[in-house]
């Protein structure tokens, strides 16, 4: 019966021929990702193989289609729609990952202000790292995952 908690999700997860037909895709697309000619370039030469952005957006589509019938599927309490900010806010001291760098990066680069972005943000990082460092001098114990000093940082 469905709802009946972590163990009825994974059996959904694994067993259900549309989640795993996600995954399957998913996982194709990742691997595609993987074998692409001239993905080890990157490290020294800064550049990524032409379909690299196409194939991990293809990968995201099947993620949200595979958490989109989950849900679906599953009476569970999902309370983010889209414009929500709670993983990011949540995810906040974790930060962004390089691939979701790269794809900010591969929009934003054409903009006609991205000079004056650039150096906005560089300056919002400095003051937020004397906020936390404020915040950090009032009580130095060391920082935790969802620690409410950062959340505190960059409140003020």
């Amino acid at each position: 019966m469905p709802g009946q908690g972590p163990k009825q999700f994974v059996a959904l997860s694994q067993s259900d021929p549309e989640a795993r037909a996600c995954m399957g895709e998913m996982i194709a697309r990742l691997k595609a990702i993987l074998a692409m000619d001239g993905l080890e370039r990157f490290a020294t030469e800064q550049t990524l193989p032409a379909a690299f952005f196409s194939e991990y957006a293809a990968a995201l589509d099947a993620y949200d289609r595979y958490i989109a019938h989950i849900i679906a599927a599953e009476p569970l309490a999902v309370t983010c729609k889209a414009g929500c900010d709670a993983c990011c806010r949540h995810e906040l001291a974790r930060g962004v990952t390089p691939v979701e760098i790269l794809a900010i990066y591969r929009v934003v680069r054409s903009w006609a202000d991205i000079g004056d972005l650039y150096e906005a943000a560089g300056e919002s990082a400095v003051a937020f790292q004397r906020l936390l460092k404020q915040q950090l001098e009032a009580d130095p114990r060391p920082l935790g995952n969802d620690d409410p000093r950062v959340f505190a940082a960059h409140l003020d």
